[in-house]
């Protein structure tokens, strides 16, 4: 997992596909909660919907171009694929 992400960063899914960026920094080891479930948090990450899918996959954002996964949700955190790696959580 990578240290940290700095806004602005690309978020990719594990193939490499550009999926988004990361809004502001994430620091290692924080905890992403989205907004709508924390409103007083701002959203840490910007997913871009067309490439994107959520539908079928509850606990993480897949690529619409190879499946692969670009977020996913573990013990109630999310993690965020990057160039680097993966962060936060």
């Amino acid at each position: 997992m990578a240290d940290m992400g700095k806004a602005g960063e690309e978020i990719v899914c594990t193939n490499g596909h550009v999926c988004g960026k990361l809004l502001i920094d994430v620091e290692a080891g924080r905890s992403i909660v989205l907004p709508k479930l924390r409103p007083d948090n701002p959203s840490p990450f910007s997913i871009e919907l067309d490439k994107v899918d959520l539908y079928d996959h509850p606990t993480r954002h897949v690529c619409k171009i190879c499946g692969e996964s670009v977020t996913r949700l573990r013990n109630s955190t999310w993690q965020i694929s990057t160039r680097q790696g993966w962060v936060g959580g």
